[in-house]
């Protein structure tokens, strides 16, 4: 199974210009404007982690005001977790005060403002593709993705965009100097997926679209036979429409007529079932059942046989007394 490097950044300064200059280059163009009353006191914190297209990170302030004006963040979804200090937050259509525990998008197209004392945030990034990706599986639509407001479309969606971020990164905290290529990928669909139920989006109020011709089977067996030959790597609904030669959205209505779960459910099935039958052939130890687990887009093994009993309804062999 192959693996994406991560790296890691850790600066704790009182040069706040060179802060500045490396929120730049790790997150979106911003004018930055501070407000510093003691330079002694003044001091920065960015702890930072990137793996493939996903970073990750904690971006602490002490003793600044801190102003960014974004004019547009159009090829990034950016999006954070307000931990600790005072914000609040401008844009063309709303204006408010943030407090800790508040979820908050930099809404791709639409240029804003923030402003935060004393302020901790824990961020998440990824690729708008992704989460465009993500919405064309959905919908069934090519249209173009578009957020509509910085903040999640209720106090609920929020917190779960908190938990999610937390969860991503505590992955990517305990991780040593990689991750598996499938958990990569899987999480980047959790975020994606988590984005669009949590803030105001275009899927939100697209309506589906109705099944409009039947898939061959000869077409339907292409798609399968792909997915279990390439199921070690990340699988796009789009690349097993392409190679089943049939559209995603009648491709996917083929497999939940056939199987009952999507292309990505079936993707899942199989890939629970490798990592079964490794670990029912090893008989591993924890550490070595925790590697195929993950190795397989399974964050852990507690996530993993959840997942089985999901799927399967019944427990998976070969994981007695963990």
């Amino acid at each position: 199974m192959s693996t994406v490097s991560l790296e890691r950044l850790i600066v704790d300064t009182h040069d706040i210009d060179q802060v500045t200059h490396l929120i730049n280059s790790l997150h979106l163009d911003h004018k930055p404007r501070l407000e510093i009353s003691d330079r002694g006191r003044a001091r920065s914190r960015i702890e930072s982690a990137t793996v493939g297209d996903l970073n990750v990170g904690t971006t602490h302030w002490r003793g600044v005001g801190y102003h960014a004006t974004v004019d547009d963040c159009e090829d990034r979804l950016l999006a954070s977790v307000v931990a600790g200090g005072r914000a609040s937050l401008s844009t063309a259509a709303e204006d408010a005060r943030v407090v800790p525990g508040d979820a908050l998008l930099c809404t791709p197209g639409a240029p804003y403002e923030s402003y935060g004392v004393d302020s901790t945030y824990r961020l998440v990034q990824i690729p708008r593709d992704s989460a465009q990706l993500i919405a064309t599986e959905r919908t069934g639509s090519t249209e173009r993705l578009e957020f509509f407001s910085a903040r999640p479309v209720s106090t609920a969606r929020g917190k779960l965009w908190v938990d999610t971020t937390r969860y991503v990164l505590d992955v990517v905290g305990l991780a040593d100097d990689s991750l598996p290529t499938l958990l990569l990928d899987e999480m980047i669909r959790l975020l994606s997926t988590t984005l669009l139920r949590v803030f105001p989006n275009s899927t939100m109020t697209m309506a589906r679209p109705l099944p409009q011709r039947s898939v061959p089977v000869r077409a339907l067996d292409r798609a399968v036979a792909f997915i279990e030959e390439y199921a070690s790597l990340p699988l796009a609904d789009s690349d097993i429409a392409s190679t089943a030669r049939a559209g995603t959205t009648d491709l996917r209505t083929a497999f939940l007529r056939a199987f009952g779960v999507s292309p990505q459910g079936y993707v899942r099935r199989v890939r629970l079932e490798a990592a079964h039958a490794e670990l029912r052939a090893g008989e591993p130890d924890e550490v070595a059942a925790l590697a195929i687990v993950r190795r397989w887009g399974f964050v852990g093994v507690p996530a993993y046989r959840k997942a089985y009993r999901d799927m399967f309804g019944t427990d998976p062999d070969g994981l007695t007394g963990r």
